[in-house]
């Protein structure tokens, strides 16, 4: 009877040693993320969407934020969903979207809407 009891009891020692962890932080792995903001603002419905990005960065005055592609150029894009393809197609995950809207101060109509689209990406390493 003793035998079996203490046979018992390692083996349920031994389970309990078996499933620790370590606890030290170089075995944690942490994600990075790089952030953006899509910045879009239509004025005239249909008309084109300008598309405008953050990183972050240090802009001048009237400095030209617009995405662009290889050659250059200012990329058009039909819509934000566009542009969320478009950022999306190169490993842009959305987190989170609002809008603003201005009114003009001479009528109570909305002259312009704006798109804000928060987006991340893991940091590869």
């Amino acid at each position: 009877m003793k035998k079996s009891v203490i046979t018992c009891v390692l083996l349920c020692l031994i389970s309990f040693m078996s499933m620790a962890q370590s606890d030290s932080i170089s075995s944690v792995i942490q994600k990075q993320f790089d952030y953006c903001e899509l910045v879009g603002t239509s004025g005239i419905p249909g008309a084109r969407t300008t598309v405008k990005i953050d990183f972050g960065q240090r802009t001048k005055i009237f400095e030209d934020t617009r995405l662009k592609g290889p050659d250059g150029r200012a990329i058009r894009f039909n819509s934000m969903i566009d542009a969320l393809n478009f950022m999306g197609s190169d490993g842009w995950e959305l987190v989170q979207v609002y809008t603003t809207s201005t009114t003009s101060a001479t009528t109570p109509v909305t002259t312009s809407v704006t798109y804000h689209y928060l987006l991340k990406r893991e940091v590869k390493k």
